[in-house]
């Protein structure tokens, strides 16, 4: 399809607005189109084009697609395992809010890549996803930082009695980055607060 071969060679630009449009005329076809491309390895990206803002524009144009077509996004994912290995196309995933998404971040908590289990946590935070927030004491020993934090932070809200011995170990820990550290302290001031019978 001409129009995936227009917008791959656009990102980058700043065009993919522009680009997007003719695509998702094609509906899911065109959706399907994109992500055929991407799985199988498709170059994308405009000559000389800064990666930062092909990356940009390629989030951009997935999550227009999310929006539009979400139920092939998550066909997709299903199918070719490798499109859970990008950053843009898990950042659409995460604005989709139906149940196969969700399972497919839930899946993605065990990802090799420390951005993607980060970006999955994140994402099933923000629609408080109960398969994560019962999975955030375990979370609080990733080997990644940012996966860390966001357990951490979202320990604040959901956090009991369970989990002040790993957050106590995180403030002591003189690995722990400061805004780490500062999110296990607010956790701690706060369950220690409900336990009290506080709000």
């Amino acid at each position: 399809m001409k129009e995936v071969l227009t917008l791959l060679s656009t990102l980058g630009t700043g065009q993919v607005e522009t680009a997007i449009e003719p695509l998702l005329a094609h509906g899911d076809k065109g959706v399907a189109s994109l992500l055929r491309a991407l799985a199988k390895g498709t170059t994308y990206g405009a000559p000389d084009a800064n990666g930062r803002a092909v990356m940009e524009d390629l989030e951009h144009a997935l999550q227009s697609c999310a929006r539009a077509h979400p139920d092939v996004l998550i066909t997709f994912a299903r199918k070719h395992a490798a499109l859970l290995e990008s950053f843009a196309f898990v950042s659409a995933l995460s604005g989709v809010a139906l149940p196969g998404a969700m399972d497919l971040l839930v899946d993605l908590l065990r990802a090799r890549s420390g951005a993607i289990r980060w970006q999955a946590v994140s994402a099933l935070l923000r629609h408080e996803e109960p398969r994560v927030v019962a999975r955030l004491g375990a979370l609080l020993r990733d080997r990644d930082g940012l996966v860390v934090f966001a357990a951490a932070e979202a320990l604040e809200k959901w956090g009991n009695t369970d989990d002040i011995l790993a957050l106590t170990a995180i403030v002591d820990s003189r690995k722990t980055a400061p805004g780490t550290r500062a999110a296990a302290k607010a956790a701690l001031v706060a369950i220690r607060r409900r336990a009290r019978g506080g709000a």
